[in-house]
């Protein structure tokens, strides 16, 4: 671990929520004193204020030489962490050490006899004893924590591993679908153009120019994971163009579109499929036309809601509206809007009296606001 990394960790563990283990090794501060001949309450407030640092010292910095690998790494092999953590933590303990020293302060007499009868006998200066007697617990301590903490770093690096896999597939799949989508498109604009040509010759020109930029448009669109509806309502245009040489006065079309919406941003190429299903399926296949009603809003939980009507052509109930669902363009949206994540975001179509009404409702999550 890098050591800005490393300075994070080492904060957290000031928070409340990292505290669990300062009440473990405080009990194991007053075991080890009740044992050596010690009130388990400190008797003097030095050696209190003393035990406590000694006791946070060991939870925030034991740890560190074992973490610190200098590079991407959450732990370090054993042999190099046990050679660090016996440099660092003998430089810590000597300062807490020589500080305990110069202040002073009453100790249990049975602490102070087994501290200053093993220095007298060996020889070997107080302060180094205490070192000497601590260093082998506080690797071992630090040991501990910085495994529990890198196996729980481990944890989240896999799991953002996984879910940033998970996004790149989804987001892989949406643009396979996304591509998948503009030959559809061209197909019908295609064979939109090749009727034209044979029944108005002199409208062909024109309805090649509105192709040239709808297949510009769909290039530039196809790459982007959201466009504003502003754009997709644009892309309409070009296509309903085409469709307005073909059909002449067959086709009549009523906007709904508040201009105010057309800065949120959505998937592309979610209402161009709806449009076509419509001409395609209802206006076109008869010889009096029909009406093409575009409606988009807002509704009450701050979804948007979509409604493509079109008349001409009725849609049968029961299987036959099944069926109509299964197109390619259809089924295409309805893949797409599975991979959107989001449970609130879905595509209904159904007949109501001489309309046929696609409806697709885009909630939240599946939204950028640019308002």
């Amino acid at each position: 671990m890098r050591t800005r990394p490393l300075m994070r960790l080492t904060v957290q563990r000031f928070r409340p929520s990292s505290w669990g283990a300062l009440p473990l090794f405080l009990g194991l501060l007053l075991l080890v004193r009740w044992v050596l001949g010690g009130p388990v309450i400190p008797w003097h407030w030095r050696f209190f204020v003393g035990g406590i640092s000694l006791l946070v010292g060991y939870y925030t910095l034991t740890p560190l030489p074992w973490l610190w690998t200098g590079d991407d790494r959450h732990r370090l092999s054993l042999h190099r962490g046990a050679i660090q953590a016996v440099l660092w933590n003998a430089l810590w303990l000597g300062g807490f050490a020589a500080v305990h020293a110069l202040l002073g302060g009453p100790e249990p007499p049975r602490v102070a006899e087994a501290i200053h009868g093993f220095a007298l006998r060996s020889n070997v200066p107080i302060p180094l004893f205490r070192v000497i007697i601590q260093l082998p617990f506080a690797c071992l301590v630090g040991w501990f924590i910085a495994e529990m903490e890198a196996r729980g770093l481990d944890s989240a690096v896999a799991v953002a591993a996984r879910r940033e896999l998970e996004i790149h597939s989804r987001e892989s799949e949406a643009q396979a679908l996304r591509a998948q989508l503009d030959p559809h498109v061209l197909y019908n604009a295609l064979g939109a153009l090749s009727e034209l040509a044979r029944e108005n010759p002199a409208a062909t020109e024109e309805a090649l120019l509105d192709f040239s930029d709808l297949y510009r448009r769909l290039t530039l669109l196809r790459e982007r994971p959201f466009i504003t509806l502003g754009e997709e309502r644009e892309l309409l245009e070009r296509y309903l163009a085409i469709e307005n040489l073909r059909l002449g006065v067959r086709l009549k079309v009523e906007w709904a579109w508040p201009e105010g919406l057309d800065a949120v941003s959505v998937p592309p190429l979610l209402v161009l499929p709806l449009v076509e299903n419509a001409i395609k399926h209802g206006v076109a296949p008869v010889r009096s036309g029909g009406t093409l009603k575009l409606e988009v809003e807002r509704v009450q939980n701050g979804s948007l809601s979509v409604r493509i009507s079109n008349t001409g052509k009725p849609l049968l109930a029961g299987a036959a509206i099944q069926a109509a669902g299964q197109g390619t363009g259809l089924r295409n949206l309805r893949a797409r809007l599975a991979l959107l994540g989001s449970g609130g975001s879905r595509l209904e179509l159904r007949s109501e009296d001489a309309w046929t009404i696609a409806h697709l409702l885009l909630a939240p999550d599946a939204l950028l606001e640019g308002i």
